[in-house]
């Protein structure tokens, strides 16, 4: 192993590349005392390539390299160049050389003997996940590259040794392979999402994407600004989704349809009113599906937003990337899609039914009341006001209280003040 001094090294934020052979042992029971030969002709153009670019050779180790750039553009540009002069260099018995390379962006900590710190680890993990010809980099490298490199996005993965999953990316360049078997390395095990989520708990999604507007430049505010007001839009139309699935009496409905639909013959009148119920029936069905679709298409953001709140804080502050831009649109453009269809079958969905006049009456059940033949619970919106929200039965109300007290409590656990259960005493509908 060969270790350089400090003199020269690079300090501050700087890109560290990780090479090694892929294969290196085969090749050496192939060639036997020829792979000496091979090694060094394979460190003399990598060194090459690497110096050529302003690159600092940190370690040398068998058949792999740690490089410094003080740049992560001289880094792409020495991988692409040690590339391809693999690719034209004849090796002995026609053998393939196929060297892998991975690189990371920081501000390691520059010791006696060179760098310490999880960035040069991070580095090497990257570095161990390609595959023969292949380069990858991190988020982090990403972001400071922005659009001058063309990189594919292959999501995100957990490394060996490292807590938190690292987003990866392929460079693409003239010369270089471009297609490649699956990475060494897992994708990380995400945790189980609850197979409803609360409005309130999208809605938050809505007020992430609207704080981006804090750190990214003023070109992004308004994009930015818009998708945020989508998100919250959709966020309040599940909620009325919601409400809508735990008013409704699907039975009932259902129950409707066929006695309209065996009277039709005999009264034409009812054929037409069972033609309307049986369309608020498959409406009704619908709904819990084109809520789901709305509520992935909100994940898929949230999922979203970490990287790229770092390419939002890598933009130039006066001007904005012409592809970020159309990607924020295209993000609003999706919700928009989305959040359609579901207004769409919202609109074609039995309505909930209307509050019958004179005062509530309070039953035995808490926060439950009886208004005539219905059933009332109160909601309390942001302001902290009481809104009554009728049911036909017992059984939903108490269903339809239950989801309110759920939301209530996710909305305490963030610390939302508007989301605090009332106790329902000060509502002025109960009388």
């Amino acid at each position: 192993m060969q270790t350089r001094g400090v003199a020269g090294l690079p300090s501050g934020t700087i890109t560290l590349l990780f090479s090694d052979i892929e294969g290196s042992t085969r090749l050496l029971r192939r060639l036997g005392p020829a792979y000496e030969a091979l090694l060094g002709e394979h460190r003399s153009l990598l060194r090459g390539a690497f110096t050529e670019a302003g690159g600092a050779e940190v370690e040398t180790r068998g058949d792999s390299f740690l490089v410094a750039f003080q740049s992560a553009h001289e880094a792409v540009k020495g991988a692409v160049a040690a590339q391809r002069a693999l690719a034209a260099q004849t090796w002995p018995a026609n053998v393939e050389v196929r060297v892998r390379m991975g690189m990371h962006t920081g501000e390691p900590t520059l010791a006696a003997e060179g760098y310490v710190g999880l960035d040069v680890h991070r580095a090497a993990r990257i570095g161990e996940a390609a595959s023969g010809g292949q380069v990858l980099v991190s988020e982090a490298t990403r972001a400071v590259i922005g659009d001058d490199v063309v990189l594919r996005d292959l999501g995100e993965y957990q490394l060996a040794g490292l807590e938190r999953p690292e987003r990866l990316y392929q460079v693409v360049a003239p010369g270089l392979a471009s297609e490649f078997g699956p990475l060494r390395a897992q994708p990380p095990s995400r945790p189980q999402r609850d197979p409803w989520r609360a409005s309130r708990e999208l809605e938050q999604v809505g007020w992430r994407v609207n704080g981006l507007r804090g750190v990214a430049p003023a070109a992004f505010s308004r994009p930015l600004e818009a998708l945020a007001g989508r998100v919250l839009a959709a966020a309040r139309l599940v909620a009325d989704t919601d409400r809508t699935l735990v008013a409704a009496d699907r039975d009932d409905l259902a129950g409707r349809v066929a006695d309209y639909e065996a009277r039709a013959s005999v009264a034409p009148h009812v054929a037409q009113a069972g033609a309307e119920l049986a369309q608020q029936l498959v409406a009704l069905d619908r709904l819990p599906e084109r809520r789901r679709a709305l509520e992935e298409q909100i994940s898929r953001l949230e999922d979203e937003l970490g990287p790229l709140e770092l390419r939002l804080q890598s933009s130039p502050r006066s001007s904005a990337s012409h592809a970020l831009l159309e990607e924020l649109e295209d993000w609003r453009g999706r919700l928009v899609s989305v959040t359609q269809l579901l207004e769409q079958t919202l609109a074609a969905a039995p309505r909930a039914p209307e509050l019958p006049p004179g005062p509530l009456r309070r039953t035995r059940r808490r926060g439950i009341f009886r208004a005539g033949s219905k059933y009332v619970v109160l909601e309390a919106d942001e302001q902290g006001a009481k809104h009554p929200r009728v049911v036909a039965s017992l059984v939903e109300a108490l269903q339809l209280r239950e989801h309110l007290r759920a939301a209530r409590r996710f909305g305490s656990k963030h610390g939302d003040p508007h989301t605090q259960d009332h106790h329902d005493r000060s509502s002025p509908w109960v009388g």
